[in-house]
């Protein structure tokens, strides 16, 4: 049985065509998996350098916590939850945990969801009152 090919306008066959197509397409995936490689490793030195810059040496058991992190959640929060820490004076890893945890249970994922509830939070501090209507200042100095 003859097998029949047919060539298209540049002369490949179909399966060239598809075997080209496949390479592309493996290109991509190779591309794709390359730019995640390089930015997991930006994101790798950058919790890094926070942590050394503000609390001390990292060790390799808090490096496995604080990029635990990164699945669920930008590097930039963590560096932030770093941060606060130690604006705050408590340079320590389970600070910096509690923190990423409490983040991590509102849902936040990127550094504008902290940033919203940040100004959430200052415009629910002060209370807002209804002001006494009075009439009769004699009753109110009243002994």
């Amino acid at each position: 049985m003859k097998k029949i090919t047919s060539k298209s306008t540049n002369g490949e066959t179909n399966e060239q065509q598809t075997n080209n197509k496949q390479i592309t397409t493996n290109n991509n995936d190779n591309n794709i998996k390359n730019e995640k490689n390089i930015n997991n490793n930006i994101a790798v030195a950058e919790i890094i350098k926070a942590y050394e810059e503000n609390i001390g040496m990292i060790t390799p058991v808090i490096s496995d916590l604080l990029l635990s992190y990164l699945d669920n959640m930008s590097y930039e929060l963590i560096v932030e939850a770093i941060k606060i820490a130690t604006v705050q004076n408590k340079r320590s890893s389970a600070y910096i945990k509690g923190i990423l945890k409490d983040w991590q249970r509102k849902g936040y994922k990127v550094l504008a969801d902290v940033k919203e509830n940040v100004k959430e939070k200052k415009k629910t501090n002060y209370q807002n009152y209804d002001q006494r209507e009075i009439t009769n200042f004699d009753d109110l100095y009243a002994n």
